[in-house]
């Protein structure tokens, strides 16, 4: 039987780079203070899930008979492949690491798979053995376990594009992984696996870190083929669920229809999303929270609109946005709320703005990231000739890395610091989430 290794590197397990969101670019908190640490932590020891398309990269393989693996680290021994899940902040390491295995055994391919990889590719053809460059990895990972490429490749590039029929893809199997260890809380109490629905995002947002690899044209599962798996989640022990999808509630029949079918089947999980406030309304927001809805992330990223339109984001009406957390929370949902800090346009008022807004809605998690032009999106186009650095590793999300009009980097990073004291450090926000840290 041939052995497979899905390899989410880490050098560094007490500050992890999370490879399952900023669209598999890779996130690493850093955050300078007392409050930072804190939240850097936590933060830590709370969210653990794997890359979704290693989840997927699980069932592709298993479907073909391959002996499958999970690891944080290079192993000790052979395998018949390794794909190495790629990030910005890691990928030195992960290629330090990758040539220290190869010069043992050279003859193990490894793959790079990862938004970072696929649009800078030439920075690791020279250690490794492909890359995959177009579109989901998924694809790619059908033909590899179908042994349809013979390596060494003559060129390094695997190109199958995306994933235009969702429900072919066989289910994760998540008995590969400890998935006994995954965790997103304290959004969630338990076992907390993702899930995926649908892919893309018509809304295409200049910042979005998704757009590389996901792209704008949706394509949605059919409701059946969902149930199905969370069924099967159930039947494993998994308590919680995320769904992945870019923006939950785009199409607010199909997201009814998915709720009643769970409520038919008496599923009883809980569960996360990720939405934009404009596709939210009370008596969505009902139906979800009677079929386990229990949170909500929200990307706010600023209150002024003409910041956001700037960055090619439709704003939401600001009173709307104001009573559907009101209302989200007064159900006894909570939400996690994501700002962006250092637009090109921002200035000390803006951002105390953002601040403000953020303590104003206080939800139970506010992220204050700053704002990081990834490769592959409208945005890095745009301010190419802003980048301040090209050191990849610098694009964790909380360095400043673009020459702003009127704020410089030490400023930004000096108000990343502010933001998480002001907004963490309140009696109100203590008062009122202080027993879901415990």
């Amino acid at each position: 039987m041939k052995k497979v290794l899905l390899l989410d590197f880490q050098a560094d397990l007490s500050s992890p780079i999370r490879k399952a969101v900023t669209g598999t670019f890779g996130s690493q908190t850093e955050i300078d203070g007392l409050i930072g640490k804190m939240y850097k932590k936590k933060k830590a020891q709370g969210l653990i899930i794997p890359p979704l398309f290693f989840a997927y990269a699980s069932g592709i393989f298993k479907q073909e008979n391959w002996e499958i693996k999970h690891s944080y680290k290079f192993p000790t021994s052979e395998y018949d492949l390794i794909i190495l899940a790629t990030s910005m902040p890691g990928y030195q390491a992960e290629l330090n690491a990758a040539k220290t295995y190869k010069e043992k055994y050279p003859q193990v391919p490894i793959i790079a798979a990862g938004a970072f990889s696929k649009e800078k590719p030439e920075l690791f053809e020279n250690i490794l053995d492909a890359v995959i460059v177009d579109g989901e990895p998924e694809l790619s990972f059908i033909k590899l376990a179908k042994n349809e490429y013979q390596f060494p490749l003559a060129n390094k590039r695997i190109e199958n594009g995306q994933v235009e029929k969702p429900d072919e893809l066989p289910f994760p199997h998540w008995e590969v992984f400890n998935f006994q260890d995954f965790k997103y809380a304290p959004m969630l109490k338990g076992i907390s696996v993702p899930v995926l629905t649908s892919r893309g995002c018509p809304y295409n947002c200049d910042y979005c870190h998704y757009m590389p690899e996901a792209g704008p044209n949706i394509r949605y599962r059919e409701v059946d083929n969902v149930i199905a798996e969370l069924k099967y989640l159930k039947s494993i022990g998994v308590e919680n669920i995320v769904f992945r999808d870019l923006v939950f509630t785009l199409n607010k029949k199909r997201t009814i229809e998915l709720c009643d079918k769970m409520i038919e089947e008496k599923l009883n999980l809980t569960w996360a999303i990720e939405t934009r406030i404009d596709r939210l309304k009370e008596d969505l927001i009902d139906k979800m929270y009677e079929a386990g809805l229990r949170h909500l992330n929200l990307g706010i990223e600023s209150p002024d609109p003409a910041i956001l339109k700037s960055v090619g984001r439709l704003p939401a009406n600001l009173v709307h946005q104001e009573n559907i957390v009101k209302y989200i929370q007064n159900k006894g949902l909570t939400v996690s709320a994501f700002y962006i800090l250092g637009f090109v346009q921002d200035n000390d008022e803006t951002i105390n703005n953002t601040i403000n807004y953020a303590k104003k809605l206080n939800t139970l998690a506010a992220q204050f990231c700053i704002m990081t032009p990834f490769p592959g999106t409208k945005l890095y186009d745009t301010l190419k000739g802003r980048l301040s650095t090209e050191d990849w590793t610098r694009y964790t999300e909380y360095h400043s890395v673009v020459k702003l009009d009127h704020l410089s980097a030490k400023q930004i990073e000096k108000y990343r610091d502010i933001a998480y004291r002001k907004y963490y450090l309140r009696p109100s926000w203590m008062l009122k989430y202080w027993k879901r840290l415990i």
